[in-house]
């Protein structure tokens, strides 16, 4: 059986992208799909072990943004949300066990929201 190495990011700003893409290489990721807009992703066929992860951008809670998320966590992609939008800093309301990193995103809470991600898909 091969193991999945690839990660969706969904991410407008292009230098946030290359630094949350570094970051994913420390997970054994090998291949990153970015996509600058949820609506892009949205667009792929997403299905289940389609990527090993995913950090997706919900801005400012954003409907795509939280459409993709919500699709992701139900073909079992384990997620992470980052946003600037500081009323999701305790979590989306619909979608409580995703965990969400606010911006400026410090590596150290990526790699546990990351972790913890995982985590929660395995259990």
């Amino acid at each position: 059986m091969q193991i999945n190495k690839t990660a969706l990011l969904v991410e407008e700003e292009f230098l946030i992208a290359m630094d949350l893409e570094r970051v994913l290489e420390n997970f054994a990721i090998t291949e990153t799909v970015v996509m600058r807009t949820a609506q892009d992703a949205l667009a792929l066929d997403i299905g289940r072990d389609a990527f090993a992860i995913a950090i997706v951008d919900v801005g400012h809670a954003t409907r795509a943004g939280l459409d993709l998320a919500r699709h992701l966590v139900s073909v079992g992609v384990p997620l992470v949300l980052t946003t600037t939008d500081l009323s999701l800093s305790g979590g989306a309301p619909d979608l409580p066990n995703v965990p969400v990193v606010t911006k400026p995103v410090p590596e150290t809470e990526l790699v546990n929201a990351l972790n913890r991600a995982l985590t929660l898909l395995s259990e």
